[in-house]
C-alpha cells in the first residue's frame, strides 16, 4: 500500500462528440480510491486513464474498483503491506 496505481478505462466503440464521462468508484476507500470521481474518455477516443491511490494496510487486502457509464465494468485490486 501506499503506491499510486494506474488505471485504464477501455470502450468498445470510440467516445461520441463531446466525450464520454465515467463514474469511478471502489469497495473501500480506507483501502484505496481513484483521485476523481469521474474520468472523461476524449471525443473519438477509445480510453482514459486514471489513478488510484492505495493506503498502507497491515495485511493484504483486497477492493473493487468500479467505471460506469452506459455499462459497469469492474476490477478487484489487491494491497500488500
Amino acid at each position: 500500500g501506499g503506491q499510486p496505481v494506474t488505471f485504464t478505462v477501455k470502450l468498445s466503440k470510440s467516445a461520441p462528440a463531446g466525450g464520454l464521462l465515467v463514474a469511478l468508484g471502489r469497495s473501500h476507500p480506507t483501502i484505496a480510491k481513484p483521485r476523481s470521481s469521474s474520468v472523461r474518455v476524449p471525443a473519438g477516443a477509445l480510453s482514459a486513464t486514471f489513478i488510484v491511490d492505495t493506503f498502507r494496510v497491515s495485511r493484504s487486502s483486497s477492493v473493487v474498483i468500479s467505471a460506469v457509464a452506459k455499462r459497469r465494468a469492474s476490477t478487484t485490486l489487491t494491497v500488500a503491506p
